[in-house]
């Protein structure tokens, strides 16, 4: 086995015999040992009453398993950064056989690092000073009681099972069919919207003006008195502006000239207009709740 004092510089030179206990058990291969999480040492300290014989027993009886192996051993803790990239360099060195100068550390309880070939029984027997309710040859189980472990409530999410594919599509065909039934005007497979068979549904301005209605005089109360005998409604004056424009596109688009057309004929279809316009309106009926209304008030 080689070992050094402060380094690893000086592992060429084998040192024999070696000592007791020193790799018993020999693999014939680089061991490296390697306690994680040693940030939790604190929180054995505060909760489980661990002190400071407890972790040099625990030390003390790793160490004599690593100088059985002839392993180096690293106490590591990810979160508070120690030790971690000083195993990178060490497994460098094994391997490729990299220069490595960092010495043994043994001060700091949680940053161990103990490399092969350094360690012995002598070095270790240091551990028992502090081991004042415990002796170093006690079974490991009956000195460290392994604490409770606090599992949290994990809430799992329901599993949601998939519907099958064909069942599906079956059903929303199915779904399709009877909605196409109750619609005959509309296409196979398709239901036909109620907004398409209202008629009194319109969005835009431009179907307001198609019901004959103009914007301005929709919800107005003068609608109400336009239905009265004797009052022009706005139905008459929009055919009134209908024909008129009708005329004014004729009068323009039929004359090739301005003096073309003789002043009779002009005159002629505008009385034809004017009598149109005539006949239109004596045509609308008038109410029959009104005209009782009218006759009684005349007879009173």
């Amino acid at each position: 086995m080689k070992r050094s004092s402060r380094n690893l510089e000086n592992d060429d030179e084998p040192v024999l015999p070696l000592p007791e206990n020193v790799l018993t058990r020999n693999l014939g291969l680089h061991v490296i040992v390697v306690v994680t999480k040693t940030d939790y040492m604190s929180t054995l300290e505060k909760d489980f009453d661990y002190k400071e014989e407890h972790f040099d027993f625990i030390q003390q009886s790793i160490r004599k398993f690593c100088l059985q192996y002839g392993a180096a051993l690293f106490y590591t803790s990810v979160k508070e950064d120690k030790n971690c990239d000083l195993l990178y360099k060490y497994l460098v060195h094994r391997i490729y056989n990299f220069p490595f100068r960092t010495p043994a550390l043994v001060v700091e309880k949680d940053a161990v690092f103990i490399p092969a070939g350094w360690d012995n029984d002598k070095k270790i027997a240091i551990l028992y000073e502090n081991m004042h309710t415990m002796n170093p040859d006690d079974y490991y189980t009956d000195v460290i009681v392994k604490p409770p472990v606090v599992r949290k409530a994990v809430t799992r999410e329901v599993e949601v099972q998939a519907e099958d594919e064909q069942v599906f599509l079956a059903r929303h065909l199915a779904q399709l069919q009877a909605g196409s039934t109750g619609a005959p005007n509309a296409p196979q497979g398709r239901q036909e919207s109620p907004l398409r068979q209202s008629p009194a549904v319109q969005k835009t301005s431009d179907r307001r003006v198609s019901t004959g209605v103009p914007p301005n005089q929709i919800g107005s109360p003068k609608k109400i008195e336009s239905t009265k005998p004797g009052v022009t409604g706005p139905n008459e004056g929009v055919l009134a502006n209908f024909f008129n424009s009708l005329l004014s596109k004729k009068t323009g688009a039929n004359v090739p000239s301005p003096g073309a057309i003789k002043t009779n004929d002009k005159a002629a279809m505008r009385s034809d207009a004017a009598a149109e316009l005539d006949r239109l309106t004596r045509s609308k009926k008038p109410n029959p709740a009104n005209a009782a209304e009218t006759n009684n008030s005349s007879e009173c």
